[in-house]
């Protein structure tokens, strides 16, 4: 008798193609100076994702700025929300990058004027090139300290123009856009127990809640309260705050909340991001603009 060997062909038709990265299907544009500066920093590894995340948002679309929550920086870096919301205060303090918070979003960007970051104490990092270190004497001088608002409020009009270009990722569903509360006069009724939920909005986001369900003809009264109940509880035990679940459930359109619609959701954007990489090819990028 002779020996034989059995040889299973179907292992070998069930093996994932390799992945292998293209600028064909997108590059980043960011400037040596703003990549070395990044390499002096010393910066931890949750904060470092957090920071390549947002130059994934921002200049990976050819934006200087991005509209983002909490819940897509932790799809997108695969982090906790408190880990994500930790990291993103701590780059803020630093100065390395800017956010601010509109709304139920955050508009975050990276701030190119390295020469303002700060190290993990108090001190400025000194960073070294002798391009970096030239300004001129007159402009120090005369400056104030209204620049970073002056920031936030760019980052504002710019945001605004990115939403309405065709070219632009919508990584966020805008079916509802939320005005604010001062225009809309929503005022939490009194007489609402929130007991039975595991912890209590704050008064603005609570605010904005309310006056989303009455834009949808659907008031809330206690029997809601205590039918969210068992979902928040649910979701805060995931690792969400009460505050994130009323925000998605406003962001993505939804009447009511239910951790279930909220995992399936997630699990659906994972395989789509999977199947259909965003394509840069019909993309214009000007030149020598980050």
């Amino acid at each position: 008798m002779t020996a034989t060997n059995v040889i299973d062909f179907n292992a070998k038709r069930n093996e994932a193609p390799p992945v292998i990265a293209d600028i064909e299907n997108g590059y980043c544009k960011l400037a040596n100076e703003l990549l070395e500066a990044i390499c002096q920093q010393d910066i931890s590894g949750s904060q470092f994702q957090l920071l390549l995340a947002i130059v994934r948002c921002t200049y990976g679309y050819n934006k200087k700025v991005d509209r983002v929550t909490n819940t897509y920086l932790a799809e997108l870096t695969s982090l906790g929300l408190s880990a994500v919301k930790s990291g993103l205060q701590k780059l803020e303090a630093r100065q390395i990058i800017s956010v601010q918070k509109v709304g139920i979003m955050k508009l975050v960007a990276i701030n190119k004027t390295i020469s303002e970051w700060q190290d993990s104490g108090t001190k400025k990092t000194a960073y070294t090139r002798q391009k970096a270190a030239i300004a001129p004497t007159e402009i120090s001088r005369n400056c104030d300290h209204k620049k970073p608002q002056l920031q936030h409020q760019e980052a504002a009009i710019v945001a605004t123009k990115s939403r309405n270009c065709g070219h632009t990722k919508d990584n966020l569903n805008t079916t509802y856009q939320r005005q604010l509360t001062k225009d809309t006069g929503a005022v939490a009724p009194k007489h609402l127990d929130y007991s039975s939920w595991p912890a209590k909005p704050n008064d603005q986001t609570l605010k904005d809640w309310l006056a989303y369900r009455k834009s949808l003809k659907a008031p809330v009264n206690q029997t809601i309260i205590n039918r969210l109940a068992k979902q928040l509880s649910l979701a805060v035990s995931a690792g969400m705050s009460v505050d994130d679940c009323l925000s998605e459930s406003m962001t993505r359109g939804w009447k009511g909340f239910e951790y279930a619609w909220l995992q399936n959701s997630r699990t659906t954007q994972s395989t789509t991001r999977q199947r259909k990489p965003h394509s840069f090819e019909h993309q214009h990028y000007e030149p020598g603009v980050l």
